[in-house]
């Protein structure tokens, strides 16, 4: 008797299973295929919200495939000029960049930016960590580039998902930084501490979804390459900014980790992101300040940059509540039905995945956006990248079935970029 339980027991378990699968595998078809908020498209985001139900979580242990320390499952560890994933290469260009945005309690921002830029000349191959800090009283202090010869870069892989990056005297990992930044000219120290990332949330990985690419995760060859490595952090420790405290001993600091790498940079792009998020308790709608928004739209050449034949537009996004992630990427068949660009910051989207809709107000200071170096095709590392720091961002989530707000809130200390190479690149976009 209890046998033919068990056995009742692993067949009820795998059918659903198997339903989920087919649910989640059809659905966004089904979605793509039917008139927009028809009876069937809703029917299918009715049968998404019924596998939420049965099936929490992901389907694959993530743990267990970060656990392997493979750089597809941990796009936070370095990959090198080598890999199969981007079409870079020593000779024909490549970098590879981590992006640290730190925000202490107070919402003042400070932003790390250490990578490698490989170039066809020697002369333009080199480490560099950008320092951003854009409430400096001078403004050459708001953006500093500090540039290193290539071997001051050093790679250690550790057990599983750790790694670590090390740039001259400074060392950079998923759940640390110590910095020094030294000025070529004097010798003084312009930024020095240490900082600890804790409870840090990262992007789950599955076999079919190793990270926020997607399944494009196994397409090699690309452009480029965005990883994520931590939505959300506490910081702990302390900078010193030309020996004057940054503010993160006190507590309640918050930090945000991706990374790049491949030929260059999209030719035209919008991103932005935010972990800061608060709440009008007074408005009657669910919001929680424990969320993260990410947002990029993008050029992508098909079927690669070398081989272009077109371009298409491509995009990624996710929003957390808690330990929820919400997605709205092509990979999906999530489909943009709204994409307003002003270049002189300003963007409004509103995306519908199979399931829900999203929709992103965001707002930033063009006049004072921090201009970064970025890479450009052939292997340049130019200043073209205007980075709004303390953008704003309004986000409501719905859910598709019967209307239901899910989330709205504003995100603050967001980071916003609206870029282009080409005139009328964000034609594409629109």
């Amino acid at each position: 008797m209890e046998n033919r339980q068990c056995s009742t027991a692993v067949h009820t378990a795998l059918t659903l299973v198997v339903a989920a699968l087919l649910t989640i595998c059809v659905a966004p078809v089904v979605h793509l295929a039917t008139p927009t908020d028809g009876w069937l498209d809703l029917a299918a985001a009715r049968a998404l919200d019924g596998v939420d139900s049965v099936m929490p979580g992901e389907l694959w242990l993530s743990n267990a495939l970060k656990g392997t320390g493979a750089t597809l499952f941990n796009p936070g560890g370095w990959h090198g000029p080598q890999t199969w994933t981007t079409s870079g290469s020593p000779t024909a260009g490549f970098f590879e960049g981590w992006y640290y945005k730190c925000v202490t309690a107070s919402r003042r921002t400070f932003v790390l930016i250490p990578g490698g830029i490989y170039s066809k000349t020697k002369e333009n191959t080199f480490a560099f960590i950008i320092f951003v800090n854009p409430a400096a009283e001078s403004t050459a202090d708001r953006v500093k580039l500090f540039k290193y010869p290539i071997d001051a870069l050093t790679y250690t892989k550790g057990l599983g998902a750790q790694w670590s990056v090390r740039i001259g005297e400074s060392t950079f990992g998923p759940d640390s930084v110590s910095v020094k930044l030294v000025e070529p000219d004097n010798g003084t120290v312009h930024l020095e501490g240490d900082l600890a990332l804790a409870q840090s949330q990262s992007w789950p990985a599955s076999v079919l979804m190793p990270d926020v690419m997607g399944w494009f995760a196994w397409v090699p060859g690309m452009e480029c390459r965005h990883g994520v490595v931590s939505l959300d952090a506490v910081v702990t420790g302390e900078l010193f900014v030309r020996e004057k405290p940054a503010g993160f001993s006190t507590g309640g600091g918050k930090a945000y980790v991706e990374k790049d790498w491949g030929t260059a940079f999209p030719r035209t792009w919008v991103w932005m992101q935010s972990n800061h998020f608060v709440c009008d308790a007074s408005g009657g709608v669910p919001c929680s300040e424990n969320a993260t928004l990410l947002l990029s739209i993008a050029s992508i050449p098909f079927p690669s940059n070398t081989l272009e034949a077109f371009r298409f537009r491509g995009f990624l996004g996710a929003l957390r509540l808690g330990d929820t992630i919400y997605r709205f990427a092509t990979y999906q068949a999530a489909v943009i039905e709204r994409c307003d660009i002003s270049t002189r910051g300003a963007v409004t989207v509103t995306i519908r995945s199979a399931q829900h809709r999203l929709q992103v107000w965001a707002l930033g200071d063009f006049e004072r956006a921090a201009l970064l170096h970025g890479p450009t095709p052939g292997g340049a590392f130019e200043p073209f990248v205007r980075e709004m720091l303390g953008a704003e961002v309004k986000v409501k989530l719905i859910r598709r079935s019967d209307g239901l707000v899910l989330f709205e809130g504003v995100g603050k200390e967001a980071g916003l970029e609206i870029e282009s190479m080409d005139e009328g690149g964000f034609d594409l976009l629109r």
